[in-house]
């Protein structure tokens, strides 16, 4: 085989230079990835605790609910 019809050339190729686009763009897409994630984790935490406010809300209304009732059952008692 002709070294001319080869497409090998004897100047070393640096590794970091094949890699270094490649590994910015993985770079930047897992930041984007991760940026996404922590999105989703912080509205996702987010709607955990508006549920338990909600949830606190609708139990203190029916303990307040539960006293009246106990009150009123006491005077109709008496």
């Amino acid at each position: 085989m002709d070294s001319a019809d080869c497409s090998h050339t004897d100047q070393p190729v640096s590794m970091s230079s094949m890699t270094s686009p490649s590994l910015a763009e993985q770079n930047v897409q897992l930041q984007r990835r991760l940026d996404d994630e922590h999105a989703q984790y912080r509205r996702q935490l987010q709607g955990y605790h508006d549920e338990q406010q909600r949830q606190s809300m609708l139990v203190q209304k029916l303990h307040a609910e539960v006293t009246l009732i106990t009150i009123f059952s006491r005077q109709n008692v008496n």
